[in-house]
């Protein structure tokens, strides 16, 4: 698989004999895989999409010894999508940075929508009661990162009471729909300038 935007991305039973294919399969041949547990998300972001693992895109970038949140967005996956990304026709609602309330959302048709299309959920105007945490989950994660990776896109699962990371992206991208009432592209260039 190639792994950009979720594509070649599939689930599969944890069975023995379906266990000793997919092995086979990893390890014949040129393929790479990232194999990774499954997660039972719970939760309103859960219930936005149930067939795709629905996260929180969250880019912070390191300045000296300061983390900052630059932006974030949620995304969730289309209908009957294992995955999330936009490229496989999920969709994206960015998150106003002070208060976590969820905007309206863009996909590749529409970039006015307040109701997931595949399961008609009202997402616009959700507030995320965990935002607080988030942010200072990912500010703590990214702390942790080795030194030189700057600029990181975090992917959460928020699920329930739980935080948990999926993975830490070096190119996490730039979306043109993040609010400009939150400075964005001012920080953006500060940030940068300071690199």
């Amino acid at each position: 698989m190639s792994g950009f935007g979720g594509k070649g991305a599939f689930r599969t039973s944890a069975d023995a004999d379906n266990m000793r294919k997919i092995y086979r399969e990893l390890t014949s041949g040129d393929a790479q895989y990232i194999v990774e547990e499954y997660f039972d998300q719970k939760g309103f972001l859960r219930d936005v999409n149930p067939s795709s693992l629905n996260t929180i895109r969250a880019t912070t970038v390191r300045i000296k010894d300061d983390i900052v949140l630059l932006y974030a967005y949620f995304r969730a996956g289309g209908a009957n999508s294992a995955v999330d990304n936009l490229h496989s026709g999920g969709v994206r609602y960015a998150i106003d940075i002070k208060s976590g309330e969820l905007q309206k959302g863009i996909n590749y048709v529409d970039n006015n929508i307040e109701c997931h299309p595949s399961t008609g959920v009202k997402v616009a105007g959700y507030k995320l009661p965990q935002w607080q945490e988030i942010r200072e989950f990912v500010t703590k994660l990214h702390k942790m990162a080795p030194e030189g990776a700057n600029l990181i896109g975090w992917d959460i699962c928020v699920s329930d009471d739980k935080l948990i990371v999926i993975e830490g992206n070096a190119g996490p991208g730039f979306p043109q729909e993040i609010r400009f009432s939150d400075n964005t592209w001012k920080k953006v260039r500060k940030c940068l300038n300071a690199l």
